[in-house]
């Protein structure tokens, strides 16, 4: 296994400081009548790599006020086995549907393990929207997030069991997730991909899903789950299934 030599992606990290000033524009947005109208949905959020699911709070709060049954991924700071992480997510979900399945919402990470949790479990997910996953090469990374992934998996491959190993990389452990990144999705199954061409840690090329809605807005990379521009694009995205049901 090489660490600390992937070079990364030359990408405008500095930009991510805008971060606080998204989080502020959020503000107007609050409301719950600004949400897209739950009737009875379920929606799980899946947070990125190496953060808590407290990063999810602000959308948590936004849907659940509009009466929406919110669903957080139980999968801790997001660094271990992916295919292990998806099971989980199938989990997580199973014991909030009925009748309807869930749209799941994830960030970088999250909606790579989104994407694939609607692949492998249509019977669960009608919509996944990835808010800057780099779906079409998962390590088209800054050379910053190169390196804490390589830590991981050091430290996975050491034997610490909640991270991920290099055969999570690269081996038979995460094939089946692998595949769920590049397969096309069944025909009841919608993606969506939003990304940002100014994004400070993922190549924005990296995120046009070919099967997927692709929808580029100028956001950072740490700041896609509580940008204006974001939420007005869910609100918009998720509202025409009320009437298609």
């Amino acid at each position: 296994m090489i660490l600390f030599t992937r070079p990364g992606i030359p990408l405008p990290i500095r930009g991510e400081l805008r971060v606080v000033r998204e989080l502020v524009s959020i503000s107007p947005l609050r409301r719950h009548e600004d949400a897209p109208p739950a009737h009875g949905r379920t929606v799980l959020l899946v947070h990125g790599l190496g953060a808590p699911s407290a990063t999810m709070t602000p959308l948590d709060r936004w849907f659940a006020a509009a009466g929406w049954n919110v669903v957080r991924a139980g999968i801790g700071s997001n660094i271990g086995c992916s295919q292990r992480h998806v099971n989980r997510l199938a989990r997580d979900l199973e014991p909030h549907l009925s009748n309807d399945r869930a749209i799941v919402i994830g960030h970088s990470r999250g909606g790579l393990l989104g994407r694939a949790l609607a692949v492998q479990r249509p019977d669960l997910v009608s919509t996944a929207v990835a808010l800057g996953a780099p779906v079409c090469n998962q390590f088209a990374l800054h050379a910053f997030t190169l390196a804490n992934i390589d830590v991981y998996t050091l430290l996975g491959t050491l034997g610490l069991r909640r991270y991920m190993t290099h055969a999570c990389e690269f081996g038979p452990c995460c094939e089946r997730y692998r595949a769920s990144l590049i397969a096309p999705p069944p025909d009841d199954v919608r993606l969506v991909a939003i990304y940002s061409p100014t994004d400070g840690l993922v190549d924005p090329v990296a995120c046009e899903d070919p099967y997927a809605e692709c929808l580029p807005l100028d956001s950072t990379h740490f700041g896609m789950g509580m940008n204006a521009l974001v939420w007005r694009e869910l609100a918009a995205l998720l509202a025409p299934q009320v009437t298609a049901a």
